[in-house]
C-alpha cells in the first residue's frame, strides 16, 4: 500500500554550474532552497525498514523561460532542493530506499512540484 505527498514551493531554480554570479549568490540561494524545503516538508516524510520512495522534482517554468539541459542541468539545479528533502527525511541524498526522478513543464508561474510516494518494499 503507497502514499503520496505533494508539495508546491515558489523556487526558481537556476543550473549553478552555469550561472555567471558570484559564489556567495550562489550559496545564499542554495542555502534558502534548501531550508525552505526542509521546512515545508517537516518530518511527514520518515522511511522505515519497509518503505521505500520514488520522489519525482518537477522544475515549473514560466512564459519567458525556456526548459533546461536534462542530463546535468536539471539535476544540478535541483541539489538544494533534494538536500533538503533529505534532511527532513533525517536520511542521506544517496540512500538506496529513495529513487530520485526530475522532471520539467511549462506553467503560469515559476515554482517546484514535489511528488513523494512512498510504497512498501515487496
Amino acid at each position: 500500500m503507497g502514499s503520496e505527498i505533494i508539495i508546491t514551493l515558489p523556487l526558481r531554480l537556476t543550473n549553478a554550474a552555469n550561472s555567471r554570479e558570484p559564489f556567495w549568490s550562489v550559496a545564499k540561494r542554495a542555502q534558502e532552497h534548501r531550508s525552505v524545503t526542509r521546512m515545508a516538508f517537516g518530518r511527514r516524510i520518515e522511511l522505515n525498514a519497509s518503505q521505500c520512495a520514488t520522489i519525482t522534482c518537477t522544475r515549473i517554468y514560466s512564459g519567458r523561460g525556456k526548459p533546461m539541459d536534462v542530463h546535468d542541468g536539471l539535476p544540478g539545479a535541483f541539489k538544494s532542493v533534494v538536500d533538503g528533502i533529505a534532511d527532513a527525511m533525517g536520511i542521506s541524498d544517496n540512500d538506496p530506499r529513495v529513487n530520485w526522478l526530475y522532471a520539467q513543464r511549462k506553467g503560469e508561474r515559476m515554482e517546484v512540484e514535489l511528488r513523494v510516494e512512498m510504497r512498501a518494499v515487496a
